[in-house]
């Protein structure tokens, strides 16, 4: 049983390489190409299950690797926590059936979850974040209020395109800054990854998963641990997710107080709604010649 430290002594993620142990992240196949037997390579896609105090809450298929991060991002994102210091520990073990997951919270935190006295139920896959909830307002979560803002959530910020620089920036540039890190998807072709980008462009964080959703995810618990030194999670730095920009995606940017949003893929009805109420910045389809704004 692999344990992680407490989470108020966090260890730092090192990126491209897995915080907890060895993980398999792909798998070589036995394939039949033009008439021949060959071998090929292929993304791994297995179970991972997030527990709360012991008691099963969420499974999620996932590719191998940042689970701690995956879980946490996992967890601000359907509101559960606000900061990392809601988070008592964590354990991670690897069972027969798949990965582990077991975060227990500080008191305070689990009370406060505990008052919604709502049953929610949350069955994930790689492609959907947001499949399998029962009910049509489990699916909605309230944005955390930026810092300074008294707790109103739409106020998050009065952002734009423009106000932001992107109407000065070459996607194309950084998609291929982030495909540099991208070290599943140049062996399998077959992941997402979520990226973020600081004000001045730098790419600062790579993380990649089968399941678009999950790989924000990752993204966004790198930076929930950041937290505690920085005092922001992505405030400050835009997303770039090589997917298609849905509700989910959103949602998890707004959770996490990113700057911005930008998608390789198209944005859905839902996502274009919920980002201009959420005042978040959205480009989609950022790797052709002629971005869309929202």
């Amino acid at each position: 049983m692999a344990e992680r430290p407490s989470g108020r002594h966090p260890v730092r993620p090192v990126l491209g390489r897995p915080v907890l142990g060895r993980t398999v992240q792909v798998r070589t196949v036995q394939v039949q190409r033009a008439g021949a037997s060959t071998q090929d390579v292929v993304a791994v896609e297995a179970p991972l299950e997030i527990r709360l105090g012991g008691r099963p809450l969420a499974v999620t298929l996932r590719t191998p690797g940042h689970d701690v991060e995956l879980g946490l991002g996992f967890l601000l994102a359907e509101g559960i926590v606000e900061e990392l210091g809601d988070v008592e520990r964590w354990q991670l073990e690897e069972q027969e059936l798949g990965g582990v997951l077991d975060v227990e919270l500080i008191p305070q935190a689990l009370d406060r979850w505990a008052r919604r006295k709502v049953e929610r139920e949350f069955r994930t896959n790689s492609a959907c974040g947001a499949c399998g909830k029962p009910r049509l307002q489990d699916l909605f979560v309230e944005p955390r209020a930026a810092a300074g803002q008294g707790g109103n959530a739409k106020k998050i910020a009065e952002n734009s395109v423009e106000s932001n620089g992107l109407d000065h920036v070459d996607f194309g540039a950084w998609i291929a800054s982030a495909r540099d890190q991208q070290t599943v998807f140049e062996q399998t072709g077959g992941v997402h990854a979520a990226a973020a980008f600081d004000r001045g462009g730098v790419c600062r964080a790579v993380f990649e998963d089968v399941g678009r959703h999950n790989a924000v995810d990752k993204l966004v618990g790198h930076a929930l641990i950041e937290e505690r030194s920085s005092g922001k999670i992505l405030d400050g730095w835009t997303v770039l997710s090589t997917g298609r920009a849905g509700f989910e995606i959103v949602q998890k940017s707004l959770r996490a107080r990113a700057t911005a949003l930008v998608t390789i893929g198209a944005a859905t009805s839902m996502a274009v709604d919920l980002a201009i109420e959420g005042g978040l910045p959205l480009v989609a389809f950022s790797g052709s010649q002629n971005p869309v704004v929202f």
